[in-house]
């Protein structure tokens, strides 16, 4: 084999080195992006639930609670966007 069939082949193989970190990457981050999608979507449901129990016990205002989950969602909904 001549000097050009041996790059090719050392090409490839880098390639093909390089497939498979990529494939777990993008093969975990789909994983970890449905969980947090997951739990990004039950979190307002949870949240207002105590809320409500808490509102009844004490007179405190929970209103930076909610907005800190509403940004929370923004941020999460952007990166999302962005794939």
């Amino acid at each position: 084999m001549d000097a050009t069939g041996r790059q090719q082949i050392r090409l490839r193989a880098v390639a093909k080195s390089s497939l498979t970190p990529m494939q777990t990457l993008i093969e975990t981050c789909e994983r970890k992006l449905n969980d947090i999608q997951v739990r990004c979507d039950e979190l307002p449901s949870m949240f207002e639930a105590a809320q409500s129990e808490l509102e009844l016990l004490d007179d405190t205002d929970h209103l930076t609670d909610n907005l800190k989950i509403n940004i929370l969602k923004a941020k999460f909904n952007e990166l999302t966007s962005r794939s």
